[in-house]
């Protein structure tokens, strides 16, 4: 008796790992497909990122300002303590900042 209770416990614990997956993989798939429904982040620089990805748009500004480069086309996907974890608009890159010195994150609902 015992053997099948291990055995109906492996089977409702490998059912529940079925459904979590597949709940993840379609809550990514909606996030993929409407990046807009996510906080828009412009990111302001001092040095040049490098960012190039669909739909991120880098403008110079003012070189005696205190930010020289401006980002937009960005939404947050998950902010953490020390680290902005981006998605561009069109869904298909993630980039990831380390929120300190040089860089500005402003956050706006489209």
């Amino acid at each position: 008796m015992t053997l099948v209770y291990v055995l109906l416990a492996f089977a409702v614990f490998w059912d529940v790992e079925r459904v979590a997956r597949a709940t993840g993989e379609a809550f990514a798939d909606h996030i993929v497909g409407y990046p807009q429904q996510l906080v828009a982040v412009d990111v302001y620089s001092e040095k040049r990122l490098e960012i190039s990805a669909p739909g991120i748009v880098e403008s110079e500004l003012d070189p005696d300002s205190a930010y020289t480069f401006r980002y937009t086309g960005l939404r947050l996907l998950e902010g953490t303590r020390d680290r902005m974890v981006l998605l561009n608009d069109g869904g298909s890159h993630v980039i990831v900042l380390r929120d300190g010195d040089g860089l500005r994150f402003e956050f706006t609902k489209d």
